[in-house]
């Protein structure tokens, strides 16, 4: 009897066991006490690389005993303070007055004038298509194309990558003639300077390359080309490198443990801007970060990255000098999402890692709306362009990209993913939001637990993935299924808008159709998308005055979006009206939602006159076969469009389509869609007049 007494307060007390460490698994780890000695409440930086180390053999020594404690149960992230939730009487935030820290930095002169459909006005986007002066510049296969527009002829075409160094023979027969990164995706221009940023996965870098335009006769110098340790560096849903004024600015991240803790040894892995072209053997690499530059984690987490901004001063370079560049870098969670505007750089920093236990398995429902207390803290970084200072204020909640936050009118706004915090999610769920605004004043370097008030429940939208996007006061979301379109839901065909001002009453607005893009149309957004039982692409005007309201719908038959990024789509102002454009296929086939590389893709062009949508035609672009290609072009490098390879651009000197290595000039002053030259960018230089049309022709 005494047996099967011990043996059930055995079994017991396993049970009581397994209930413990499944609660501990669905715990938020907001109250962890043993990583109270890794988390700093107040922006500083490390003093020294002592102290540095230091750090990191703590992180070490707890990462040792965590896995001691609980074997089967891997490093989380998601760890934060007990501290008490604040109500709603009280005042959490101690700091009343902007406070920030202060750090030596360059000063923000002039905005960039773009061709690229950008988020903020005044802060410009990489992309494969810019402009300078009379010239387009096309990115493409690791080789820029220069465009005179108004003559429309090829000037001239370099390769991004360089040949192989003689003094650097190779290892192995069958590696290539040449060197540099793997892919050359995004592209800036500063003056008469071409920025390219790329990764190269053998120097695990990032590469940037700089060349110069003459104007005076179209032909293209490489200036110098640089490398900067990173990991994989691209933006699933946008590019990633910013130009605000003469301030380029990266971010790059890596593991906190690409950091020895062998102090003899850190000093080499502290990243440093590396010149490669021209090849100087004498010139040493300029170090970007030291402990003093790295801001300690104020959220509590064990598995810690270090994200590092970077912002490179261009100004110098229109006088023959190189770029400035300078960084500073926050430990933190691995989660981040960087937002530029005109003023700030913002980072968005959540509390969250990956976990052992589904919620399905810990009994959490995803579909009920998560107390606060359950969902991830954030920090926001944010530093200031005009003195480089720095301060910091505190969320909750994740991002899924950039367009989730903006800044107006001296605010930011944000719409975070409102879910639970302490498993992983299976399966399909509603997905749950809250909207949150703070100003100057809740800005400082104090972090401090969040009001839980400051946080507005809306709408919860369908599973999928999550688009969003802001214009002035207003904020438009929704969701699409990443899979068949096919299977569009009724419940997908509803969006939903939010006035700042009415954030408390959130309106379910009504499409007809799902909601694959978002993109700002003026004053109004512009949504499209597919709907059940449908072929083809609708796109719709949401109306954002006093109230939100659809406009206006058109379908464009058996079309569909063949690239997702937003600077794929563009549209200008004509008098009252706007024109728009954006890359569709035509498929005989239900089509998936994006193709985020495709073959060269036809433009779709539409007119938004008096609150109605009509289509300008589609420009097709021409058939391989009765494409002449040289038989001396051959792709090298980079020769999968990850980022696409179609854009309408539209320019003071007139409208253009790019589609995959064909330029074509449109006729704007004519009611239909008429193409005026086409160029074959993969032509020698030499013989590259534009061809003419066919109208033309006829004459």
């Amino acid at each position: 009897m005494l047996r099967k007494i011990f043996v059930l307060c055995a079994l017991m007390q396993l049970a009581a066991c397994a209930q413990v460490d499944a609660r501990r698994q669905a715990r938020l780890s907001f109250d962890d006490p043993a990583l109270v000695t890794v988390a700093w409440p107040r922006l500083e930086t490390f003093k020294d690389e002592s102290e540095w180390q230091s750090y990191l053999k703590t992180i070490e020594d707890l990462q040792d005993q965590r896995r001691a404690q609980f074997p089967n149960l891997a490093p989380r992230g998601l760890l934060a303070s007990n501290e008490p939730e604040c109500s709603e009487d009280e005042e959490c935030l101690e700091n009343e007055e902007l406070d920030s820290i202060s750090v030596t930095g360059s000063r923000i002169t002039r905005a960039p004038v773009s061709i690229t459909n950008t988020q903020s006005v005044g802060v410009d986007e990489g992309d494969l298509v810019k402009r300078i002066g009379d010239y387009l510049i096309v990115l493409q296969d690791g080789r820029v194309f220069a465009i005179h527009s108004k003559q429309m002829r090829l000037t001239d075409r370099l390769d991004v990558y360089r040949p192989r160094d003689p003094q650097t023979p190779k290892r192995n027969r069958w590696e290539d003639d040449f060197e540099g990164a793997d892919w050359y995706d995004e592209m800036l221009v500063y003056e008469r300077f071409i920025l390219i940023t790329a990764y190269s996965y053998d120097e695990e870098a990032t590469e940037l390359s700089i060349i110069e335009l003459d104007e005076a006769t179209g032909r293209l110098t490489r200036k110098q080309v640089y490398l900067m340790p990173s990991f994989d560096y691209y933006s699933a849903s946008n590019y990633a490198a910013r130009l605000a004024g003469d301030q380029l600015i990266l971010r790059t991240s890596r593991d906190l443990f690409d950091y020895s803790s062998d102090e003899s040894a850190a000093a080499a892995n502290w990243p440093k801007l590396r010149q490669v072209f021209p090849d100087d053997q004498q010139q040493s690499a300029s170090e970007l970060l030291r402990p003093s530059t790295v801001y300690k984690p104020v959220l509590r987490t064990l598995e810690p990255y270090l994200h590092q901004i970077t912002t490179c001063d261009l100004s110098a370079m229109t006088g023959g000098g190189k770029p400035q560049c300078v960084a500073k870098a926050f430990v933190g969670p691995s989660a981040t999402e960087l937002y530029v505007s005109p003023a700030h750089i913002y980072l968005w920093n959540t509390a969250g890692d990956e976990h052992e236990s589904s919620c399905e398995e810990l009994g959490i429902d995803l579909d009920q709306r998560a107390n606060a207390n359950q969902v991830p803290l954030s920090a926001i970084y944010r530093m200031t362009l005009a003195d480089d200072s720095v301060s910091v204020a505190s969320a909750r909640g994740w991002l899924p990209d950039q367009f989730f936050v903006d800044e107006y009118q001296s605010r930011l706004r944000a719409l975070v993913a409102w879910s639970h915090g302490g498993c992983w999610e299976e399966g399909e769920h509603r997905q749950q939001w809250s909207f949150v605004s703070l100003d100057a004043k809740q800005f400082g370097v104090e972090w401090h637990h969040p009001q839980n008030t400051s946080f507005v429940a809306t709408p919860g939208t369908p599973y999928g993935t999550p688009k969003a996007r802001f214009v002035d006061e207003w904020l438009v979301y929704g969701s699409s299924y990443t899979d068949d379109e096919v299977a569009v839901s009724t419940q997908q065909t509803r969006i939903v808008t939010l006035h700042e001002r009415r954030s408390d009453r959130a309106q379910e607005l009504s499409i007809g159709h799902s909601a694959i893009r978002m993109e700002r149309l003026g004053q109004d957004a512009l949504v499209n998308g597919y709907a059940p039982n449908a072929k083809g692409l609708h796109v719709s005007v949401v109306g954002l005055k006093r109230q939100a309201r659809v406009q206006d719908s058109l379908l464009l038959p058996n079309r569909f979006e063949s690239e997702g990024r937003s600077h794929a789509f563009n549209y200008t102002f004509e008098g009252d009206d706007i024109v728009m454009g954006l890359p569709t296929i035509q498929r005989d086939i239900d089509a998936h939602q994006h193709y985020w590389y495709s073959d060269e893709s036809d433009l779709s062009y539409l007119r938004f006159a008096k609150n109605r949508l009509t289509s300008l035609g589609v420009l097709a672009v021409t058939p391989k076969q009765e494409s002449a290609e040289p038989s001396d072009y051959t792709c090298e490098v980079s020769c999968i469009d990850w980022y696409g390879n179609a854009r309408p651009i539209f320019t003071p000197d007139g409208w253009f389509g790019l589609m995959g290595t064909e330029l074509v000039e449109l006729d704007h002053n004519s009611d239909t869609l008429q193409s005026l030259r086409r160029l074959d960018l993969l032509k020698p230089v030499a013989n590259t007049a534009g061809a003419p049309s066919e109208r033309e022709l006829a004459k």
